[in-house]
């Protein structure tokens, strides 16, 4: 482990994290709309260089999907609306995650742990849509779930460790994963920032613990017919991450406030 200076997309990305706390509504403002647009792209860019070695069309997933909604509401780190036919989003969980190394402690996102998120969701959209589920209301999406919640989960958690089984055999050996604290936030978005840089790690052991999560929910929405409790735990823990991104952030969130007080913008693909 080492200090670090970080890059300014990283840098924009926690600038990016203080004005959505502040309020959603500025990213579709000049100049965080540029900001935002920035790392958006460069994510977009990222993404497609993964899909495209592992074999997988990232022009499709983005045709099927074409919406999504930034929320900064903490249960949620990705999910699919099929009621509003959108992928939503959770900013910080977008560009950071949670990263067990020595403590538990908040990084920037390995691109392939986000890419296999959005082919989850997308997995979700494409057993909706052959189900003909896209748009119903909130009533019948409830039932459908009661009924096949299990299998849509299970299918996407499959699909989702195949491809990171896919990118293990040509990833790199070992990869360097930058963590961070910022505080002594100003209005413009300045803040102080202490990252350090974590070097040499495994790749396969970083893929094979998310792959080992993931057969474990399986095990668990495979227990339940409608993944209720599978979806109750997941909300648990997209929320103890965002916890913690908020403590890294030093901008406190209440994650028990309900979700109709977060505001949301949309972004398309």
């Amino acid at each position: 482990m080492k200090s670090i200076r970080l890059h300014e997309l990283q840098k924009a990305k926690i600038r990016l994290s203080y004005f959505a706390w502040k309020d959603m509504n500025l990213l579709n403002k000049t100049p965080h709309s540029i900001l935002l647009k920035r790392v958006w792209d460069s994510t977009r860019d990222e993404m497609q260089s993964f899909f495209d070695q592992v074999g997988e069309s990232f022009r499709e997933m983005v045709q099927a999907l074409g919406t999504c909604v930034l929320t900064l509401y903490p249960k949620i780190s990705h999910g699919f609306d099929a009621h509003r036919d959108v992928l939503i989003i959770n900013l910080w969980s977008w560009m950071f995650c949670g990263l067990s190394i020595q403590s538990f402690e908040v990084g920037f996102a390995p691109i392939f742990l986000k890419a296999g998120e959005l082919f989850h969701e997308f997995q979700h959209h494409e057993y909706l849509k052959k189900n003909r589920m896209l748009g119903v209301s909130e009533n019948e999406l409830d039932l459908f779930s009661k009924q096949h919640g299990s299998e849509m989960e299970e299918i996407a958690f499959r699909k989702q460790i195949e491809i990171l089984k896919r990118y293990k055999k040509i990833a790199p050996s070992a990869i360097s994963i930058i963590t961070f604290k910022a505080f002594a936030w100003k209005n413009d978005g300045n803040c102080t920032i202490k990252p350090k840089q974590y070097t040499g790690l495994r790749t396969e052991d970083i893929i094979d613990g998310f792959i080992q999560q993931y057969e474990t929910a399986i095990a668990l929405v495979k227990e339940d017919v409608s993944a209720s409790k599978y979806t109750e735990e997941s909300d648990e823990t997209d929320a103890q991450i965002n916890k913690e991104i908020s403590r890294a952030l030093d901008l406190p969130i209440d994650v028990n406030q309900d979700r109709s007080r977060y505001k949301e913008i949309k972004l398309y693909f």
